[in-house]
């Protein structure tokens, strides 16, 4: 299922205010927004988020939302307490970056809980190792092995052993961040929290890279038969990712309350790893497994892909 289009839907509040144009002026010159089939001088670093040509476009926003929890709406009249139910928010009218997915944001379970988490835009894929080795060239970003240097495909697939930190320093160079925990889920799951990214079919080696399919990662976004709803490729099998959250226990669960923007712990030597990986058993690619690795560690099947706030 394709996003919804765009065009026409009012603009955010914070957009509006501004003014469109003003709101591009806001953005460093060396991202401004340009057009799918624009090309200028500033496109080599753009050009560079993804092989398949992602770039990340920043918007000045707050993409560090302090975690807070909320009651749920009252009722008409305002006597009782109305429990939360999924949905998704309206969808903004700002384009996403090229390579790039709006995701509208909404109320959704996440784990036990429920969760709100305003519009996003995320990589439709995982970055490649092409897109990395650029942002070394530029100084930004450590060397790191590459376990798979010598596949003809090396370029396209996704960059993999790398760190959290390797892999934060890379979306900050390309304008962006990490998704957090939850919008990397509802992005692979959907408002609906689908079983896996495309529906409820059991995996299948043309659904997700996965043990069994392969002894490497494949290109990105070589399976498209395994989109999730918002047609992201990937967020099962291939490279498992990297995302923003320090690893800890779910919240329990509650059918009262939201948590609005939820991050995770403070702190905490583990990073959260979602998505599973070519390494995985079909088992461990389900839209709510999760597991904690080392932020220092380097793994040969741990990728990533950037997002950013809208």
């Amino acid at each position: 299922m394709r996003p919804p289009p765009l065009e026409g839907l009012r603009l955010p509040a914070c957009v509006a205010a501004l003014g469109a144009a003003a709101w591009l002026a806001t953005a460093p010159a060396t991202y401004a927004q340009q057009p799918d089939d624009a090309a200028t001088p500033r496109d080599a670093a753009l050009d560079a988020h993804v092989d398949a040509g992602v770039r990340c476009v920043p918007i000045e926003a707050d993409d560090e939302e302090e975690e807070t929890t909320a009651p749920a709406p009252a009722r008409d009249g305002g006597a009782d307490a109305e429990r939360p139910s999924a949905r998704l928010f309206e969808a903004p009218a700002t384009r996403a970056a090229r390579g790039m997915v709006v995701v509208p944001g909404g109320v959704f379970r996440y784990g036990g809980a429920w969760a709100s988490v305003g519009a996003f835009a995320i990589d439709r894929r995982e970055v490649t190792a092409a897109a990395y080795a650029r942002c070394v060239t530029a100084g930004e970003c450590p060397a790191a092995p590459d376990p798979y240097a010598q596949m003809a495909s090396r370029a396209t697939a996704p960059a993999v052993n790398v760190s959290w930190e390797m892999a934060r320093r890379y979306c900050t160079w390309a304008g962006a961040r990490l998704p957090t925990e939850a919008e990397w889920e509802l992005a692979a799951r959907g408002i609906s929290g689908r079983r896996y990214p495309w529906g409820e079919r059991a995996p299948d080696c043309a659904l997700a890279r996965h043990a069994g399919c392969g002894d490497a990662p494949l290109r990105v976004g070589a399976l498209p038969a395994g989109q999730s709803e918002f047609g992201l490729f990937d967020m099962a099998g291939n490279a498992a990712e990297w995302v923003a959250d320090v690893f800890g226990p779910r919240a329990p669960r509650d059918d009262e309350r939201v948590a609005m923007n939820p991050t995770g712990p403070a702190t905490g030597a583990q990073r959260v790893v979602r998505g599973g990986s070519f390494l995985s058993t079909a088992s461990a690619l389900g839209g709510d497994a999760r597991r904690g690795v080392d932020a220092r560690e380097m793994r040969a099947d741990v990728g990533f892909r950037c997002a950013r706030g809208l």
